[in-house]
C-alpha cells in the first residue's frame, strides 16, 4: 500500500536511510540522520511535494519524496524524486511495482509530486 508519510514513520524512515548511509555513498551523507532532522526534511519537503510511505502487512518497507532540484528561479519546475527500500526488499521490483519505473507512470508521478507543471519530462529511471 502506498500512503502518505505520518510522524509515527519517521522512526523507520530513519532506520532505512541511515542503513544507506552508513553503508554506501548514495544518499552523501556522512552521518546517521536523527528523527529530529528527518521531521524537519518531512516539514520542508511537504510543503511542496509529497512525501510517500510504502507497506505491506503494516510494516513500512520504504519511502519515496520529491524535493527541490535547485534553489535558483529556472530550476522551479524541477524536482527530484528519491527511494529508498529496506535493505530486506531489495531487487525484488517494489520499486517498479509502486509505479516509479513503469512505462507512463512517470508523467502521472511527476504531476503529482508537480501539480504545478503542465507538462513533466524525464529522463530514465535506473
Amino acid at each position: 500500500m502506498i500512503r502518505n508519510i505520518e510522524t509515527k514513520d519517521l522512526q523507520r524512515v530513519c532506520e532505512i536511510y541511515n542503513h544507506f548511509v552508513l553503508t554506501t555513498h548514495a544518499s552523501f551523507e556522512t552521518e546517521p540522520v536523527p528523527v529530529e532532522e528527518m521531521q524537519r526534511r518531512m516539514r520542508d519537503y511537504t510543503s511542496d511535494y509529497p512525501w510517500l510511505i510504502y507497506e505491506e502487512n503494516s510494516e513500512v518497507i520504504g519511502f519515496c519524496y520529491a524535493s527541490k532540484w535547485r534553489p535558483r528561479p529556472a530550476y522551479r519546475f524541477t524536482a527530484e524524486v528519491t527511494i529508498y527500500l529496506d535493505k530486506g526488499h531489495l531487487s525484488k521490483g517494489i520499486g517498479m511495482e509502486s509505479g516509479s519505473c513503469r512505462t507512463g507512470d512517470w508523467r502521472a508521478i511527476g504531476k503529482k509530486c508537480c501539480n504545478r507543471i503542465e507538462d513533466v519530462e524525464l529522463v530514465r529511471c535506473t
